[in-house]
């Protein structure tokens, strides 16, 4: 038996091999299975490899699904509104604190009843002194000469009267000079003779003076004159003025004066002046009513209590004086304005 025979079979087996060998290879992915699998077995089974096995087995698969990888379309956003990134201006409240209304130190000039740091008050005369009137009878003729210092400042007049002070005997007798002498001549009668009131009233200008006063005794036997007279003969008639504090409350300021009410149209000039020489408040002003408020400035708090610490804190004097056809006779009050003292006091000039 040749050995061709026997080894026909062989090639054929050969053959077949290789003929499925060359069928495996023409398979899509086999280059890559068969470098993957090599890949296993030098790594061996453990969990790393498996793991990266089933990871490339499954990028493996999907990209050898189909002929090529389609890209997917790029989704198309649709464009958004961004907000500004700059907020809208807003109206900033003010960095200044709105102003707040402060106590007022002074009370403010809207009423002339206000009392205030340099008033404007008339300059009037200044006050006489009764006991340096002059009066000198003529024998026992009726006849007087009245003299008085004489006032330098300028703009001077004078309002002399004398009249009957115990009996109806005739109206009084009225001179206005402008120097400082007058004269008077009264009858020799029985019906003339008794006790006269002499009063003299200076004016400077349109301010009137105090008023001042003696007696003059016309007898028979016996024509003088004498001291000054305590009597009061006012051509306005007599006059009285009561003044009170509004309230007792510690920081009471208000000051209420009321007075007798004189002829009708008869008006009033309130003056009020403080009597300490490093104050310069006061006020002046006139009116027609028979009362009125005087509004002093409020007390200077410590701690919500008032205190002297104010210059206006002190002593004042009032005035108020009766003005018809000619000026009549001031009343005065002394009045205290002190924290815990403000009080009103009765006030004459004494010779």
């Amino acid at each position: 038996m040749s050995s061709a025979g026997p080894q026909q079979p062989e090639g054929n087996a050969g053959n077949s091999s290789q003929r499925a060998t060359r069928g495996l290879r023409s398979l899509p992915g086999f280059t890559t299975a068969a470098v993957v699998f090599v890949l296993i077995v030098m790594l061996g089974v453990s969990g790393v490899a498996i793991a990266n096995w089933n990871q490339s087995a499954t990028v493996a698969i999907a990209i050898t699904a189909g002929t090529s990888p389609t890209p997917s379309p790029t989704p198309t956003v649709p464009p958004t509104t961004v907000p500004p990134t700059t907020a809208p201006p807003t109206t900033a409240p003010p960095t200044t604190a709105p102003p707040t209304t402060v106590p007022p130190t002074t009370a403010p000039p809207a009423s002339p009843g206000n009392i205030l740091a340099n008033p404007v008050i008339a300059a009037r005369p200044a006050l006489m002194d009764p006991n340096n009137v002059v009066c000198e009878p003529n024998g026992n003729s009726g006849k007087y000469r009245v003299s008085w210092p004489a006032d330098v400042s300028g703009n001077m007049t004078y309002l002399v009267s004398m009249s009957a002070s115990d009996k109806n005997y005739a109206p009084p007798q009225s001179q206005t000079v402008t120097t400082n002498s007058v004269e008077f001549r009264l009858a020799n009668t029985d019906d003339a003779y008794g006790n006269y009131i002499l009063r003299i009233q200076p004016m400077k200008g349109k301010a009137a003076g105090d008023p001042i006063y003696r007696t003059v005794q016309h007898n028979q036997r016996s024509q003088q004159c004498t001291s000054a007279s305590s009597m009061r003969d006012s051509p306005l008639g007599p006059f009285s003025v009561t003044a009170a504090p509004a309230n007792y409350s510690e920081t009471n300021n208000l000051l209420n004066v009321s007075w007798t009410p004189l002829t009708p149209g008869t008006k009033y000039l309130i003056t009020i002046t403080s009597t300490d020489t490093a104050s310069s408040y006061g006020a002046e002003f006139t009116t027609e009513a028979s009362s009125a408020t005087l509004t002093f400035p409020p007390y200077i708090l410590n701690q919500g209590r008032p205190t002297n610490d104010g210059t206006f804190n002190g002593s004042y004097l009032l005035r108020i004086l009766p003005m018809g056809a000619q000026a009549g006779d001031p009343i005065y009050k002394m009045v205290t304005y002190r924290a815990y003292d403000f009080r009103v006091g009765d006030f004459r000039y004494r010779y």
